[in-house]
């Protein structure tokens, strides 16, 4: 839940910056005498380590006491604390009660954090229902993340009718209050014509306002943009290569793929597998469920990483033990696995091992995986290599590959390449 410890930290700055200058002797004296905004102040100052030395568990003491007073940022906070388990022992219930609360006084930002929770499940599962109810009740005090996110519920529906006009019009919102990720998204809307008219020069307007702010996913539409020539831009593939690897840099997971698809097929760039895996080891290390993480990305960057392993690509020794390390946790589901291991048995000479895969490959309903798993089976029995001789055999299944539309003049990095 780290977006939600930054978004109590930047609370808890707002409400000690609110008072200005903090003197946190007066401050104690009118907590002392029960002033529940002093409370709320000084449990803030505890919280966050300005005036005092940082301490969770005092700041619990004494946000404890204003939110019994019914202080709503205090119940806020308290309850975000009582849900990350800082300063208090982690308590889902009492998170939620005091975060109502404070929800039920019109506090923005608890609203935000209930609706927030039953979005993504972090109370145990979502709860679209509730999220749109407190979502919307902090969306139209204007508290900007509760308008993303309210609009993220429009675009999947998600306890609400999907309606995309609805969706552009909560993401304008906060994209013109600067929120980063609305206003990359708003650009796509703009681009694909989602909710509002297509119009390229503004959905790369949007994506230079969020990739100011380094949101990855908007610097690598930029990229895109100059490649492409989108929105009046001039093609440059220097400055698009450019906004790749920043956004690869940041972690965006599809710019990883594409700079190392780039560099592996020495596409409008020279040849370098060496910066190929560099980053597609940057690809598998993102964390899953990251929001800059789609698990098709890693199993394509994983495959192709294996694939330079297992058949030695370029100056690269071939390594299948290396190979099979990567594939080991996804051969029982993952048929372009079960065809890259095949291969790279069949290329080192260990038939066996390559027809017990390459087998499991050409079932398949992939028409490209298993056509090719196909071929290169039908090789293994015309030549008896793994196998009894058996042409006949050889001939059905070539015959199978081409109807697929694989012959020897294709190869398993035409298939990698073509997976984006």
């Amino acid at each position: 839940m780290k977006r939600l410890k930054v978004l109590i930290a930047l609370f808890v700055l707002v409400v000690v910056a609110f008072g200005q200058s903090v003197n946190v002797d007066r401050l104690e004296r009118k907590a002392k005498r029960g002033n529940a905004e002093a409370q709320t102040e000084l449990g803030s100052c505890y919280y966050a380590g300005i005036g005092v030395a940082q301490s969770y568990k005092t700041a619990a003491y004494w946000l404890e006491k204003a939110a019994v007073q019914g202080n709503p940022s205090a119940q806020h906070i308290l309850g975000c604390m009582y849900f990350q388990g800082e300063g208090v022992a982690k308590d889902r219930a009492k998170a939620v009660e005091w975060c109502t609360k404070a929800a039920e006084q019109g506090h923005d930002q608890a609203q935000y954090v209930l609706g927030y929770w039953a979005y993504t499940g972090a109370l145990g599962k979502k709860d679209y229902t509730t999220a749109a109810y407190w979502l919307h009740k902090s969306a139209e005090q204007g508290y900007v993340p509760a308008q993303y996110y309210y609009g993220q519920l429009y675009y999947w529906g998600n306890g609400v009718a999907k309606d995309r006009e609805t969706v552009a019009r909560w993401w304008r919102k906060a994209a013109e209050q600067g929120y980063a990720d609305a206003q990359n998204d708003l650009g796509e809307c703009y681009f694909y014509g989602d909710g509002v008219e297509e119009n390229d020069a503004e959905a790369v307007a949007w994506w230079r306002k969020a990739g100011s702010q380094g949101h990855a996913k908007a610097i690598f539409h930029l990229g895109e943009a100059y490649e492409d020539g989108w929105g009046g831009l001039e093609k440059s593939f220097v400055k698009a290569m450019n906004c790749y690897m920043q956004a690869a840099d940041k972690g965006s997971d599809i710019a990883c793929l594409t700079v190392g698809g780039m560099f592996e097929y020495g596409e409008n760039i020279k040849q370098n597998i060496g910066l190929a895996i560099k980053y597609y080891e940057m690809l598998l290390r993102l964390p899953d469920g990251a929001a800059e993480t789609t698990p098709i990305f890693k199993e394509v960057g994983r495959n192709r990483l294996a694939a330079i392993y297992g058949l030695g690509k370029g100056d690269v020794k071939r390594d299948i033990p290396k190979a099979y390390e990567l594939l080991k946790d996804h051969l029982d589901s993952d048929t372009e696995a079960q065809l890259i291991l095949g291969e790279s048995y069949y290329q080192e000479g260990n038939y066996v091992q390559a027809v017990k895969y390459l087998e499991r490959a050409s079932k398949s309903n992939a028409k490209d995986t298993s056509g090719a798993a196909c071929f290169s089976l039908s090789k293994c029995y015309r030549f008896g290599r793994g196998v009894s001789q058996d042409i006949a055999k050889a001939d059905a299944l070539q015959k199978e590959a081409l109807e697929k539309g694989w012959d020897e003049a294709k190869s398993l990095d035409d298939l990698l390449k073509n997976m984006r």
